[in-house]
């Protein structure tokens, strides 16, 4: 069959001339290539531009559900770091790394590039468009006709992407770089994409922490926290990695953050796994990675705030809460970003169930309790009680004084303060002295 012969035969194409042919790829064209892949995505969830209307990006529905884009993990960390005035200026923000869009995005550059290279010549397609078949089921001859070109142009694009692999073999760009190559082009960048919300020009070299979250396996996110310290006029970076299933970092991860902090300046490199198995659903990763990252970043400078504590309490009303809460923030960003009739429906049954609850209960009182809920509008939110009271100061919304609570009335509702442990310290590269 057709779709199973290999097409560099065809034609006058010499075959040892063309398996001796070498296309030299450059890093830097693979790293533009994805941070334009990047921008391009960002551009088309986000309204950049002034005139830019919310139906001119990527509509989103979230539900109860529901698992959230790479974009919108990006979108929810600057939104959470923005609202914070002790990490705006000095947190910086990788955008979020997924190896596989890299890869593919890398095969698609080397491919259009070989196509013009008049030895691959016989993999250029011809653009003219197959007609349906339902329009030629009736004519055999021109079925066939039909149904031979869409496999000889299935075959085509198989053997220029098995093309593009190998080239990037012999380029040396494998999953053991992607990471390096990706982290280095941002960071070296003369444009800024490690800014937050409210401050887009956040630069490399004033950060003394930065955030990198991960997509791995297809669909799941995780995220390292680096803090970056100097003790003894020696610099040190600290990575500090978790995942709300509980694993540890890739190997290949590893050692790619910790060469690229040496190159960047750092002589001594650590890691711990902060990683605990707290997730207890298919599809709060992103939120799991975006509040974690916060929590590691205000741990690392002292601050008590914390997104994500006491899990085994109302966890299932935290997370409907928080999604409720990532729209609200991801549409002031300029998200095309909603919530499912089904989930809206399914909050405000939950709030009527509350409200009556409370009612039969004699829970409900008033004064200061009235005046809260007064403030915050009831509505959609208002059926999770002591959960809002208790989350909202730390999820970066304007609160009113009313509606904030101390540090020390939070740790006493919640009896005590879960304290995390860093696991699997270890030292990842420590830069050798020079002999004297």
């Amino acid at each position: 069959m057709l779709g199973d012969q290999k097409l560099c035969t065809i034609g006058s194409i010499d075959e040892n001339f063309l398996d001796n042919a070498f296309i030299a790829i450059n890093k830097d064209e693979i790293t533009r290539s994805y941070i334009q892949y990047i921008e391009e995505q960002h551009i088309s969830y986000f309204r950049n531009a002034p005139s830019a209307e919310m139906g001119d990006t990527v509509p989103s529905i979230v539900t109860r559900h529901s698992q959230f884009d790479a974009e919108h993990l990006d979108g929810i960390l600057r939104y959470l770091v923005g609202a914070r005035a002790h990490l705006v200026n000095t947190l910086g923000i990788f955008p979020v790394f997924n190896q596989d869009a890299f890869y593919r995005v890398a095969q698609d550059f080397v491919v259009n590039k070989i196509l013009r290279e008049p030895y691959f010549k016989h993999l250029v397609k011809d653009t003219e468009p197959l007609v349906e078949r339902s329009e030629v089921k009736d004519f055999p001859e021109l079925l066939e006709a039909r149904d031979l070109e869409e496999a000889k142009r299935s075959a085509q694009d198989r053997e220029a992407n098995q093309e593009a692999a190998k080239i990037l073999r012999e380029n040396g760009i494998t999953s053991d770089v992607l990471l390096l190559y990706y982290l280095e082009g941002i960071a070296r960048s003369e444009q800024s994409y490690l800014g937050n919300r409210e401050r887009e020009d956040v630069l490399f070299d004033r950060c003394d922490q930065f955030i990198i979250p991960f997509r791995k396996d297809g669909n799941h996110y995780t995220v390292a926290v680096v803090q970056c310290t100097q003790k003894d006029e020696q610099r040190c970076a600290h990575i500090k990695y978790y995942d709300s299933l509980g694993a540890g970092l890739d190997v290949k991860y590893k050692s790619q953050l910790a060469k690229f902090f040496l190159n960047m300046g750092f002589p001594k490199v650590l890691y711990s796994n902060l990683s605990k198995r707290e997730q207890k659903d298919k599809y709060n990763c992103a939120i799991f990675a975006g509040f974690k990252a916060i929590d590691i970043a205000n741990m690392h400078v002292a601050n008590d705030e914390r997104l994500l504590e006491n899990l085994d309490a109302d966890y299932v009303a935290l997370f409907d809460y928080a999604r409720c809460r990532i729209v609200e923030m991801l549409r002031e960003s300029g998200c095309n970003i909603s919530l499912s009739p089904e989930f809206t429906l399914l909050l405000k049954e939950k709030q009527r169930v509350r409200e009556l609850q409370d009612e039969c209960e004699g829970l409900k009182n008033t004064g200061s309790e009235t005046a809260t809920q007064s403030e915050t509008g009831g509505g959609i939110f208002s059926w999770f009680g002591s959960v809002i009271n208790k989350y909202t100061p730390y999820f970066g919304g304007a609160a009113s004084s009313s509606q904030k609570r101390s540090r020390e009335e939070f740790e006493r509702d919640n009896m005590h303060e879960k304290k995390t442990t860093d696991k699997e310290d270890c030292i990842l590269s420590v830069a050798k002295k020079p002999k004297k």
